[in-house]
């Protein structure tokens, strides 16, 4: 239980941490993908950027100790898409960023 109460903070802080600004032509959603998953990763605090992914069921969404994966998304739906399962489901809005990503919970 306690671990669900820290991971949407764990999250919220790992995506904080990371670069605010998104460079041009990146993806901001799968509206921006033709519907398939727009990804955006964070290692080591440093934002990799977001891509269109090839297939429905890329890019799990996941946080590791250092790293952040995740879906860019308009609706909790878009955070499981192609039939994927993953603990960060929901659709917010990342409070550092212009974008809703999928966490774990919304603050």
């Amino acid at each position: 239980m306690a671990l669900k109460r820290l991971l949407p903070l764990s999250v919220s802080l790992l995506a904080g941490l990371a670069c605010s600004s998104t460079p041009s032509g990146e993806c901001q959603g799968p509206q921006d993908c033709g519907g398939l998953p727009c990804c955006w990763r964070v290692v080591n605090v440093t934002n990799e950027g977001t891509a269109c992914q090839p297939a429905q069921n890329a890019c799990v969404p996941r946080l590791g100790v250092d790293t952040l994966t995740t879906r860019l998304c308009q609706t909790d739906a878009d955070c499981t898409s192609g039939g994927i399962t993953t603990a960060l489901a929901r659709c917010c809005q990342e409070s550092t960023h212009p974008f809703k990503a999928c966490l774990a919970g919304c603050p």
